[in-house]
Order: structure tokens, then sequence, then C-alpha cells
């Protein structure tokens, strides 16, 4: 631990160490390392108790790059989780979005009540197997090469499936695809 090491760099009457009566030769290095180990946690944490601190010009400067450094990881991992749970957020709004169309559609078309039930089954089947993703609005957004570099890359393999469009210019089956 750089903490554990720093205070005895500097050999200083001010050092945590010291104070903490943990520079006689009677003191064990577990008990020192311990005591390390138990600040950079408590200052990486953000916790930061004050039982050790810096005392000295060199201790203060690395227990603020160490407070940085905890505050930096504590950012990243909040937005991180932040965003993970965005996401998921976003699924949920799009899979209940698209059961209330159903519902709507259902009640404005009153439906005989086994068919309701089959419609919401088969929504929720698609909800937790499939993706409600509007790829034609997407296609129709993208630029017609690209387009046709996607629709190709998907449809590739039934094309080569069929005999009869090996034959057939590369042209003729992209117009085929898109």
């Amino acid at each position: 631990c750089a903490w554990y090491y720093l205070a005895f760099l500097e050999n200083d009457d001010l050092s945590w160490h010291v104070r903490e009566n943990l520079d006689g030769d009677d003191v064990q290095a577990l008990d020192r390392y311990v005591a390390a180990v138990y600040w950079a946690t408590a200052t990486l944490t953000t916790v930061g108790y004050g039982d050790i601190s810096a005392h000295t010009t060199t201790e203060r400067v690395f227990s603020l790059v160490m407070i940085l450094i905890g505050a930096l990881v504590f950012g990243l991992i909040v937005g991180k989780m932040s965003e993970l749970a965005q996401s998921m957020n976003e699924h949920v709004a799009i899979v209940k979005a698209k059961h209330s169309q159903v519902d709507q559609f259902l009640k404005f078309r009153k439906l005989p009540r086994h068919l309701r039930i089959r419609t919401r089954e088969y929504y929720e089947y698609l909800a937790k197997h499939k993706s409600f993703i509007d790829e034609v609005g997407l296609l129709k957004d993208m630029s017609p090469p690209l387009r046709r570099a996607i629709l190709r890359e998907l449809n590739n393999d039934t094309v080569k499936s069929v005999p009869l469009f090996r034959f057939l210019s590369v042209g003729f089956q992209n117009t085929i695809v898109m």
C-alpha cells in the first residue's frame, strides 16, 4: 500500500504512523499495513472518518489524489448503473406502450374473449423473445447504399439457398432483397 510506504519515505514526526503510534520497533508490519489499508478504504469509499489523516504536505497531496480517484471511480460506477437502469426502463416503456396499443385495439374492435386472450399472450411472448424495434422505419432513414448493404447481409442466406438466384447478377439480387 502506497500510504504505508509513504510514511516511511518521509520519516517525519508529523506523519500519520507517528501520530497513530505505529512507528515503534515493537509494532508489527501487519498492524501498520492494516492501518494503511483502513485509511485507503475509508478515503476511496468517500467515508473518510478522519481518525487516520494526512499531516505532512506529501501525505496531503497523496490524499487529494486518492480522494479524486475515489470520486472518479464512484462517479463512473453510478453513471454505468444509471445507464443500465435507463436502458432497462426504455425496453419496459416500449413493451408497456405496445401492450396499451393492443388493449386499445381489442377494446375498440370488441373481439371475443378467447381472441383477446390469445392476442395478449402473443404479445407477451413477443415481448420476451423479440424486439419491438421499428426496423422498417430505421431502414427508411438510411441512405440507399447502406440500406442495400444491410438488406443484402440480412437476406444473404436466403439468396444463396435459391438455386435460380445464383445465376442472376448481383444487381438483380440486390433488387430482390430491397
